[in-house]
């Protein structure tokens, strides 16, 4: 391998999203920047309220076992809002995502705890 392939590799993101950056907020992909100008319309129109992003929710806390500590589980979620049918959790996947193994596991996880399912944009 090239130096050069070697370096693309290194800068590319794990799924080669392309980074966007919109109201001076950094976002991962195209499609998290696009969802993001659509749910500010839906806010300025008043229907959602409390938009936040990337908030981050403790799955399991730090613990320690034998003496040794066991970092924290976390999951950040790309966009939290409410509207008229209650608080919506999203997040904004690619296929390749929805199926990581990590990622499936922390969504039932986060469903367990906080009892609300992760609505998925694809």
């Amino acid at each position: 391998m090239s130096y050069l392939e070697l370096w693309k590799r290194l800068i590319m993101n794990k799924y080669r999203n392309k980074k966007v950056v919109i109201d001076n907020i950094l976002f991962d992909s195209k499609k998290e920047a696009n969802y993001y100008i659509y749910l500010k319309m839906l806010e300025d129109a008043g229907k959602i309220v409390d938009l936040e992003l990337q908030r981050k929710f403790v799955l399991q806390p730090t613990f320690k076992l034998n003496e040794k500590t066991y970092r924290a589980i976390t999951y950040i979620a790309d966009f939290i809002y409410k509207d008229d049918k209650g608080v919506h959790v999203v997040d904004v996947k690619s296929e390749a995502t929805r199926k990581d193994k990590v990622y499936r596991l922390k969504k039932k996880m986060f469903a367990y705890k906080y009892h609300i399912e992760i609505e998925e944009v694809i």
